[in-house]
């Protein structure tokens, strides 16, 4: 069966400011004893002109992970350059 052809579709975004937000960390243990510490900073958001069958919104949002990496107490960092 034939795929319908999308063509090249121009859709109209709005942005919309974030008013409040609360960035919290998620943690993780690895098996090293490190434990990383990840949280989602959202820096925009952009909303569609349409809505689905439901009458939800579509948002595209641009965002950037930060992430804290605590490794175990005691562990000492060894810079060692690998030459070729």
């Amino acid at each position: 069966m034939d795929e319908p052809d999308q063509g090249n579709q121009v859709v109209q975004l709005e942005e919309v400011k974030i008013t409040k937000f609360d960035e919290k960390w998620n943690k993780y243990e690895l098996a090293d004893g490190t434990t990383l510490e990840i949280k989602l900073v959202l820096l925009m958001v952009l909303k569609d002109e349409k809505v689905d069958e439901f009458g939800v919104s579509n948002y595209v949002v641009r965002s950037q992970n930060v992430v804290k990496a605590r490794p175990v107490a005691g562990w000492k960092y060894e810079y060692k350059l690998h030459k070729k």
